[in-house]
C-alpha cells in the first residue's frame, strides 16, 4: 500500500484551519490531524502525566520541540497510514522551520503546504467566538496576541522554504466558510501539483 501524502495547513488561530482542513478531508478522502488536538487527547490520556515539561507547554500554548513533536506525530501518522487515506493534513504543523525540516528528514516527506491567510481582527473575533473542548488554557485575547506573535515570527521562513521548494498554497480566509473553501478548491482543481494527491489528469 502506498503511503498516503503529507499535506500541511498553516495560518494564525481563527484563520479557518479545523474548519477547512476537516472539509477538505470529508470531500477527497483525507485525514484531518490537528497536531494541538492530538496533544491534548494524548495529554487525557494520561500520556504525559510525569513530563511537567510536556505539560507546561500545553497548558500555555507553547511551542513543542521537534525532539518531542515528531515521535508522537509519527506514530500517529503510521496507525493511520493502514487505513487507505489519500493524504493526511498536519492542521498547525509546522510551527517553526526546524520542525517541518526535521519531520521531512525523520518522518515524511511533504506534498503541499496549504496557507490561509487571515487579517488579524477578523481572527481575533472568530478565535474569541469559539468555544473548543479539551482546552488546557483560555483562549483569550492575550493567548491569541500570543500565539499570532509567534506566529508571525516563524511563518515568513516557512513560508519562503516552502515557495521556494514551489510547494506553498496561499488562500485568503477572509470570508466565510464556504468562499474559503471555494477558492481553496479552485486552486485545486487548475493547479497540476495538487493532481498526484487527487488522481487528477490535467
Amino acid at each position: 500500500m502506498t503511503p498516503p501524502d503529507i499535506v500541511c495547513l498553516l495560518g494564525i488561530p481563527g484563520s479557518g484551519k479545523g474548519t477547512i482542513g476537516k472539509k477538505l478531508a470529508s470531500d477527497f478522502d483525507f485525514y484531518h490531524l490537528s497536531v494541538g488536538d492530538h496533544l491534548r487527547e494524548e495529554h487525557g490520556r494520561g500520556r504525559f502525566e510525569k513530563d511537567s515539561y510536556v505539560l507546561d507547554c500545553l497548558k500555555q500554548g507553547k511551542l513543542l520541540p521537534a525532539s518531542m513533536l515528531l515521535p508522537i506525530l509519527s506514530k500517529k501518522i503510521e496507525e493511520t497510514a493502514g487505513k487507505d487515506y489519500r493524504a493526511i493534513i498536519l492542521d498547525g504543523f509546522p510551527r517553526c522551520l526546524s520542525q517541518g525540516q526535521q519531520f521531512e528528514g525523520l518522518v515524511r516527506n511533504v506534498a503541499v503546504v496549504i496557507q490561509l491567510n487571515c487579517p488579524r481582527e477578523i481572527a481575533k473575533r472568530r478565535f474569541l467566538d469559539r468555544k473548543l473542548p479539551g482546552r488546557l488554557h483560555q483562549d483569550d485575547e492575550a493567548m491569541f496576541t500570543k500565539r499570532v506573535s509567534e506566529f508571525e515570527q516563524e511563518n515568513d521562513e516557512i513560508a519562503h522554504f516552502y515557495r521556494q521548494k514551489n510547494m506553498l498554497f496561499e488562500i485568503d480566509s477572509s470570508g466565510d466558510t464556504e468562499m474559503t473553501y471555494q477558492r481553496l478548491l479552485d486552486t485545486i482543481n487548475q493547479d497540476g501539483r495538487w493532481a498526484p494527491l487527487l488522481d487528477i489528469h490535467h
